[in-house]
This record gives C-alpha cells, structure tokens and sequence, in this order.
C-alpha cells in the first residue's frame, strides 16, 4: 500500500501535520489487534504482524499518550478512539490490582509474563495517563496517574541520596537484575530513567493542577527531581548527560548520548516552563537546556546533518542514524530556536527533516524505519515493537508543527 504524502514542498509546519496525520492513519490502519485486543505486540518492517508477539508496557503506553496528544491536537474522533482503546487495555490487563503498579510484559493474548515493576514503566503510564485526562476527563486516568505517582515516591525514591532505584519485583521487593534491556548497564541508578519520571511529572503536574490535592506533592517531587536531574546527571563541563550512575551519583557511563542529552534539553525545558509561575528555582536551570543542546550541535552531526545516536569512549562516535534520535533532535534545536537562541539551531533542524524524510521514512508502506536504511537494512529491525512506538516521531511531528506555525 502506497502512502499518501504530498510529492509537493508546502511550509513546514503543513509537512509536519501531514506526517502527524500519516503516522496516526498508520497505526489504526495496522496496529490495532482485533483478535486478542488492544494493539500487536510488533509489526515487521513489511507491516506484517507477529501475532504470537508479547505485548510490553512501554509500547501500550507510548500509544496510549500519541492518541491522546494527537486527539487533543487535532480534535480527530478516531484518535480518540484509539486512545481509548489503549486506555482500556492499560486498565484491563497491565494494571497489579493485588500490589499496584503496572506490570513489565504480558503475552499476546494479555497473560502476565513478566510483573517486574520497572521505574521507567510507571513514569510512562504516570505520562500517558495524565495525557489521557487531559484529553477525556475520565477520573479514573487521573487517579491511577496519581496512585503510580505515590508508589514511585514510596517505594523507588532512595531516602538517603535522592533520587529514583531502577526496578523492583512484582511485589515491589528489590531485585538482582534491574536493567531495562540487555545492553543496559545494571547499575542502581539510571539517566534514562531519570528523565522520563522528570518527563511524567512534567505531565502530572499539569494535569493535576487544581484538579486534586496530590498536585501540591507533584509540584514538589517535579522540583525536587528537576534539581536532580540538572545538578546530579547534566555535566555542564562536557555537554553531556552522565548515563548510568551508583546509588551514591557516581558516574559509571561507558558512552555519551548525544540522542538522550537532546532530549533531555527540552524536557528540561518543559519542567521549567511548568513550574516556572511557582519558583524562581527552576529557572536556573535554562543554562543546563541550552549546554546540552550546545554540545550536541557542536559535537554530534554526522557528515549529512543528521545526529549520530553516541559516543562510545572506547570506540568513538556512532555513525548510525537511530529514528527517535533524528526525532528528539528535531524538536529540541526547533526548541532553542524557538527560545531565540539562533537561526542555526532552526537550520539544524530542517536540515534533519530533509534526511529524515529520504532515509527514515517508509513511503511505500508508512512509518519510519528504525535506522537510516543507508546504514542498516530495514528488514533487520521491526517497525513495532517494545521499543518502537508513535512516541517518539508522533511527538515530533506534533511540537515541530507548533513551533514552526
């Protein structure tokens, strides 16, 4: 099936709406599982689903906040749909009624696999359901949101040095192995894990405002952690986020992300701009956005424009072109640009478009293929999967038509 992109050049903002509308017509079209509910596990790169694929809390939630945001954009019935469908499922099948929180893994037909409690996973639920809120009213969205909230603060937050533990079992006791994936570090404490609670409480302050008494403990913990995150894991000194971390924040990272220090610049953004009618504090923090944005300006294009995903300290600067890599950097040098910080950042950004729409994107089948097809062939990486969603292109598309509107 041949997708519907304009052939023709119309502003940037109409491309980055058209695109929005072409990755959300996409995932209705194929992602929806009509035989066991909710949404596949993983798709091929030829849009073929593995119908015998386990289904991970990252992926229903990451789709669960793309139609929410999508649908509030965009005023789409059939994104809100999808957005309930995935709320639904969330509520049915990944939610631990016996020991709160939400489960790790489930297999195809929604069976318990793997009930770890993943910190990164409640924060992505905590995100996702606070969009949801925001898009229907449904209180139900908003109290689990804030339920998952207390559980992160009650059993992840480390009395002692601050901060966030990884993961615990499915009854929150602590576990050996804590990693998120098996190219992870096991370390207690993690970057990445880090700025997605830094992220979800961004969106739960939000949505909580005013609406619940919680919002107060909200607004406190997103200080708290954005202090964190700015002074424990931004070394203003290189540009870069310190990855993985010891209980105490010693740095044990083996690799630079220029892919994650983008990112985390304009989250950061977004905390500070969220608090910053309430404190003073947070705007301190402008200075950490705009260095790691800096340095992965500076330090992190590859030859054609594009962001390489790392650098490896043993081995140098990956030159493989990651899509949620190209995604973030859109958005966060469309961000410093947006902040006055130089046409350059807005140039830099543009000139990622152009190769992401030749190298990333599938114009013969739709959405975007997980590594530049110059690099990698796409039939060695799924399309969907536990670590590929709407998310990270959706959001894209969504803050780019914003910025350039």
């Amino acid at each position: 099936m041949a997708v519907n992109r304009s052939s023709s050049t119309p502003e940037p903002a109409a491309q980055f709406l058209a695109e929005l509308y072409a990755i959300g017509d996409w995932w209705l079209t194929h992602a929806v599982d009509r035989e066991y509910g909710g949404f596949w596990g993983e798709i091929a790169y030829d849009n073929t689903p593995n119908k015998k694929a386990q289904k991970c809390i990252i992926l229903n939630t990451r789709i669960l906040w793309f139609f929410s945001a999508a649908a509030r954009l965009t005023g789409r019935e059939d994104y809100t749909v999808g957005a309930q469908r995935a709320f639904d499922y969330l509520l049915e099948y990944f939610v631990d009624v016996e020991h709160g929180g939400v489960y790790w893994m489930l297999d195809a037909q929604g069976r318990l696999v793997d009930g770890r409690k993943h910190s990164y996973a409640q924060a992505f639920a905590i995100y996702a359901l606070s969009d949801y809120y925001q898009l229907s009213g449904d209180s139900r969205s908003l109290d689990l949101a804030l339920q998952l909230f207390e559980l992160l603060e009650q059993h992840a937050k480390d009395p002692e040095n601050g901060g966030y533990f990884e993961a615990y079992s499915q009854d929150w006791e602590p576990l050996v192995d804590i990693r998120l994936s098996e190219k992870e570090d096991n370390s207690p404490k993690t970057m990445n894990t880090h700025l997605h609670i830094l992220e979800a409480y961004t969106a739960l302050f939000r949505a909580a405002d005013g609406r619940s008494p919680q919002a107060v403990q909200v607004e406190a913990a997103l200080l708290e952690v954005l202090h964190l995150f700015c002074e424990r894991m931004v070394d203003l000194q290189s540009g870069h986020v310190r990855m993985f971390l010891t209980d105490d924040w010693e740095d044990c990272s083996r690799a630079f992300s220029f892919g994650h220090d983008i990112e985390a610049s304009w989250l950061i953004c977004q905390a500070v701009e969220a608090l910053s009618s309430r404190s003073y504090l947070a705007r301190e923090y402008w200075l950490h956005a705009e260095r790691l944005a800096e340095l992965a300006l500076g330090e992190g294009l590859l030859a054609d424009g594009r962001l390489a995903e790392e650098i490896d300290l043993n081995r140098g600067n990956s030159g493989l072109s990651a899509w949620w890599v190209q995604a973030e950097a859109m958005v966060g040098f469309a961000n410093m640009w947006a902040m006055g910080n130089g046409e350059h950042y807005k140039e830099a950004a543009l000139r990622i478009w152009d190769r992401v729409q030749e190298l990333h994107m599938d114009k013969d089948h739709g959405e975007w293929f997980w590594f530049a097809r110059s690099d990698i062939p796409p039939q060695g990486t799924y399309k969907i999967g536990a670590w590929k969603g709407p998310y990270h292109n959706g959001r894209a598309m969504m803050m780019l038509n914003a910025f350039f509107a």
